[in-house]
């Protein structure tokens, strides 16, 4: 990143073109990080100097493959992110992207940056679990992600409201509606992300890649429905809605075979019934009755946390006594 930021600077103070000082760096920095992948994956996996050719040449063949469905994973899920860039930008402006743009990187660095950091470390461990115990690692890590991460998300509005005022005089107040419907969509984003991390344990990438294909078509048709008329709302709209879409198709592509309506029940209810988004919630009820107390919701939101085990603990035991009760009748 040292190279890749700070060398292009370098280069323009010498006096090189602007291109070739930024592809330089880039290609610098980038042969440089691709021999340390390499070297450690040697020293991960050993030294294959008597394979075979051929087996070489298969195995080679595999990884081209493999690899092609990785990137076509990560060129729709960009496409898809950015999708306020090319399909609010052209038509209405870059106002209109610049409002859906904060909104969305605000959303995202309050909660996807450590769903998305978390799912990668878990891949390891999916790698080497049970087959029978991914489906409950899938909804404990859900879980715990979630009651993690939306806390700050529910206060998040009231944070933008006020940085809005005090930093921009109002000019982003467009961008601070958004982030309800930006916050469902980072919800079911905790879901997806932690199923796409399932996907590339349990199935090809080619899998994946279609799954992400099918929720970006679902995610522009929804935002197509209402985009003469409101544009900033109709895409954040249907990005809320249809990222809902794109959790089934990720556990369709998952396990296909699987009871998939129990298992959505269950993945959707391990995202929505954590105590602590409910307590955050109510800090950002009171907060929108007495804008005054934002401080004081926000010292207070570690308190959510505590909730959780808690809350957790008294209906695993309501759960039994109930199971109890209706064994005795």
């Amino acid at each position: 990143m040292a190279l890749e930021f700070v060398l292009p600077a370098l280069l323009l103070a010498a006096g090189a073109d602007h291109w070739v000082a930024f592809v330089a760096a880039a290609w610098v920095a980038r042969a440089m990080r691709t021999a340390w992948v390499l070297r450690a994956a040697r020293a991960l996996h050993g030294a294959d100097a008597g394979t075979a050719p051929a087996a070489a040449s298969t195995r080679l063949s595999g990884l081209l493959n493999e690899g092609a469905g990785m990137q076509a994973v990560a060129a729709l899920s960009m496409a898809r992110d950015q999708m306020h860039l090319w399909l609010l930008a052209p038509a209405f402006g870059a106002a209109a992207a610049g409002q859906y743009a904060l909104a969305l990187t605000a959303c995202a660095l309050a909660t996807q940056v450590a769903v998305a950091t978390a799912s990668r470390v878990l891949l390891p461990v999916m790698r080497a679990a049970e087959p029978s115990t991914l489906w409950p690692l899938v909804l404990s890590h859900s879980r715990a992600l979630a009651a993690f991460t939306l806390p700050a998300l529910a206060l998040l509005p009231a944070w933008l409201a006020q940085l809005d005022v005090d930093l921009w005089g109002g000019r982003w107040h467009e961008a601070v509606a958004l982030v309800p419907w930006l916050a469902l969509r980072m919800l079911a984003g905790v879901g997806t992300t932690v199923l796409g991390a399932w996907m590339m344990v349990v199935r090809q990438p080619w899998h994946s890649a279609r799954a992400h294909a099918v929720w970006t078509l679902c995610e522009i048709a929804v935002a197509s429905i209402g985009l003469d008329a409101s544009p900033i709302d109709a895409t954040a709209i249907g990005s809320a809605v249809a990222v809902w879409a794109g959790l089934w198709c990720f556990l369709v592509a998952a396990q296909p075979q699987a009871a998939l309506w129990s298992r959505w029940k269950a993945l959707v209810w391990a995202l929505v019934a954590r105590p602590s988004a409910w307590c955050a919630l109510a800090l950002a009820a009171w907060v929108q009755v007495m804008p005054q107390a934002l401080l004081a919701a926000t010292l207070a939101l570690p308190l959510c946390w505590l909730t959780e085990a808690p809350v957790r603990r008294w209906l695993r035991l309501r759960a039994s006594a109930l199971h109890a009760r209706d064994a005795a009748l």
